[in-house]
């Protein structure tokens, strides 16, 4: 996805060692030479950026979404009665709405970018996804056992510490009928 993006930006690169010992090899000299980009790249700083404003700005200009306000990377578009909404996370989409906006919105992305679908959708993003009786159940399974696992540790590890007190330390319940203590017994 990230090769998609177009920069905005030049961006310049020097040749990788490999490239300027074949070049050597050949006779010519490569010394000094660069690399202009034309396109995005992985491990560009600015890759996740330049493929989303590409994909979003097809969206928007071509497709007529729009994004919502609260989230940026989902939009929506409305075709009288029928809503389609898109969820995109880095090259995962998701879109959902009714069949028929559903399939124009992936066959009209596909008109721009090569993609896989897939109907029986099972996890997306860490959610767990699940239909059950006209119903559409998420769940995180995997993010509660990893929170549960590190509270498990934390708990485990508290308890190998004791608590700093001095010997003969006492541990007493404070009631109201009791004399109130001595400063020497606080």
């Amino acid at each position: 996805a990230f090769l998609h993006g177009h920069l905005e930006e030049e961006l310049f690169l020097t040749l990788p060692d490999g490239y300027k010992d074949y070049k050597m090899k050949s006779g010519k000299r490569v010394d000094g030479k660069y690399l202009k980009l034309k396109k995005s790249i992985y491990g560009l700083v600015q890759a996740a950026r330049a493929w989303w404003q590409q994909f979003a700005g097809i969206l928007k200009n071509k497709m007529e979404f729009e994004q919502c306000e609260n989230e940026i990377c989902c939009l929506k578009k409305t075709k009288g009665k029928e809503k389609t909404y898109l969820i995109m996370y880095v090259d995962n989409c998701f879109v959902i709405g009714t069949k028929k906006g559903v399939k124009e919105t992936l066959d009209k992305i596909a008109t721009f970018f090569n993609i896989k679908r897939s109907t029986k959708i099972e996890d997306f993003i860490g959610c767990t996804i699940r239909r059950e009786e006209g119903r559409i159940l998420l769940s995180q399974p995997d993010l509660i056992n990893k929170l549960l696992k590190t509270f498990e540790e934390d708990v485990r590890k508290s308890r190998e510490y004791q608590t700093p007190t001095g010997t003969g330390f006492k541990v007493m319940r404070l009631r109201e009928e009791s004399k109130k203590l001595s400063d020497k017994e606080q």
